[in-house]
């Protein structure tokens, strides 16, 4: 009795494309996708690049940020926290 051929399925009409191309070269899907990596990380590094020009002006002065438990010794301090230790402590 011959053997029968049955028709093969869409999965395996693409494994059989896979072994008669060249495995070297990248298929289409695999090129689209790698351009559409490339893409999202030139999209990213733009809005790095924008992030980092808005944090510029941010500044949150630190008797803002500092809990009142935060006491310091003012010895300790640098000149910029010293300032904000003397401002705070005029309006006390």
């Amino acid at each position: 009795m011959p053997k029968l051929r049955l028709k093969r399925t869409p999965a395996e009409e693409r494994r059989a494309a896979k072994k008669r191309r060249d495995p070297h070269r990248p298929d289409y899907d695999e090129l689209e996708f790698r351009e559409k990596m490339w893409g999202a990380l030139e999209e990213d590094e733009r809005l790095d690049g924008i992030d980092a020009r808005f944090n510029d002006y941010a500044h949150i002065p630190d008797r803002w940020t500092r809990d009142a438990h935060d006491a310091a010794d003012p010895q300790y301090m640098d000149d910029d926290e010293y300032a904000e230790w003397v401002r705070e402590g005029m309006w006390k």
